[in-house]
């Protein structure tokens, strides 16, 4: 697990399994813990705070406390040797917006 600090969503957490990459943000969406500083256990990292287990690729949470959310997820794409975090569109006063983040 790698954290990397992103300018279009803040800090995210990278994660390698076998040849996918995955990322979510790198904040559990129930308590104000990092991620990153937790470890990763069957397709899913484990939140160092209260062990809620998110997965990588869809950001569900298991096992965490009642009401707590899902981890937002993002979807990485290897090209010409890159990563790239795809980010949701957003819709703003300037419409429709879709960012391809490149992850150093």
């Amino acid at each position: 697990m790698l954290k990397i600090s992103t300018e279009s969503v803040g800090d995210i957490v990278l994660v390698r399994q076998g040849a996918g990459y995955f990322a979510l943000q790198d904040k559990c969406p129930h308590a104000d813990a990092s991620l990153s500083e937790g470890f990763v256990e069957d397709g899913r990292v484990v939140c160092p705070l209260h062990f809620a287990e998110f997965d990588l690729l869809s950001g569900a949470v298991h096992g965490g406390p009642k009401g707590c959310p899902r981890a937002k997820a993002f979807r990485v794409e290897v090209e010409d040797g890159g990563l790239y975090l795809h980010v949701p569109e957003k819709t703003g006063a300037c419409g429709p917006q879709h960012d391809a983040a490149h992850v150093p």
